[in-house]
């Protein structure tokens, strides 16, 4: 889900599992099941080693051990891989920043909530069914059940 003019910011509210995330700002959400984990989510959220060495050095950490910063980021890269099997989704907001401290901004849900806060957004759902998405209007994704494994996400308008 992104603003359809890519030099848009993306502007929405959000819910997972009840838990209201408030007002987000973005360059869109992703949101995964275990089969689609291993490849867009992954690649949208992954980071490198040199990252945990500025990240590390900007707190005073001396980062100097290679090996341990990419041990650090495998560990960090392997948290949202998960079985097709498991019914439950995961969230990301792409380069996101939160609008008020403490904000969450990924994580594992079950069920989902997003409204818009755009004029010009849209949905797209695994890259080929796109539908509009405007200003108030609001959908809901929720894991389908044991009988959907592989595709367990329900879009509901």
């Amino acid at each position: 889900m992104a603003e359809a003019d890519v030099a848009s910011a993306s502007r929405f509210r959000l819910k997972s599992d009840g838990v209201n995330h408030g007002l987000l700002k973005s360059s869109g959400l992703i949101v995964s099941t275990g089969l689609g984990s291993s490849n867009w989510l992954s690649a949208a959220r992954q980071i490198f080693p040199i990252k945990i060495e500025k990240i590390l050095n900007a707190i005073g950490v001396s980062a100097q051990q290679t090996k341990q910063n990419e041990e650090l980021a495998d560990a960090i890269n392997q948290e949202t891989k998960f079985g097709s099997d498991e019914h439950r989704m995961f969230f990301f907001v792409r380069e996101g920043f939160a609008l008020k401290t403490g904000q969450i901004t990924e994580g594992f849900c079950k069920e989902m909530e997003v409204t818009c806060e755009m004029l010009n957004g849209e949905v797209i759902l695994d890259g080929w069914w796109k539908c509009n998405f405007s200003l108030g209007e609001t959908f809901t994704l929720k894991t389908a059940g044991e009988e959907q494994s592989l595709t367990n996400m329900r879009l509901i308008v």
